[in-house]
């Protein structure tokens, strides 16, 4: 009876580690003229001109499409520690905005919901 249960664990040990995969972002300043678009639409829209910002590039939901997350490069730009971050994709080479949110730090997780992964 505890031959099964043992072999049981290390299974479980397993998939769960699985689940709980995570990829960190790589924030770095805008090197091509798209890149660069997309900052300035930032900066012009949100009006915040005077702050640098970095960005991560990433496909959220395996469209071959990819998507930035945009931050301040300095806590400069942050209140109370949060920073506030834009998802921005190009839709017809322009950028739109998908989204906004505060966080610390943040990460891809490969779970999805609705077919995009969480950001985390």
């Amino acid at each position: 009876m505890n031959r099964p249960f043992i072999l049981i664990i290390p299974v479980l040990i397993i998939l769960c580690s699985n689940a709980w995969a995570q990829d960190a972002l790589n924030f770095r300043p805008a090197e091509s003229v798209k890149e660069k678009r997309i900052i300035n639409h930032i900066k012009n829209n949100s009006q915040t001109s005077d702050i640098e910002y970095v960005l991560a590039s990433i496909d959220l939901n395996y469209d071959l499409i990819t998507e930035y997350i945009l931050k301040p490069a300095t806590q400069r730009g942050c209140q109370n520690r949060l920073c506030l971050h834009h998802l921005v994709a190009l839709q017809k080479r322009k950028p739109i905005i998908i989204g906004e949110f505060n966080a610390h730090k943040i990460r891809v997780s490969n779970k999805k919901t609705y077919g995009v992964r969480d950001i985390i």
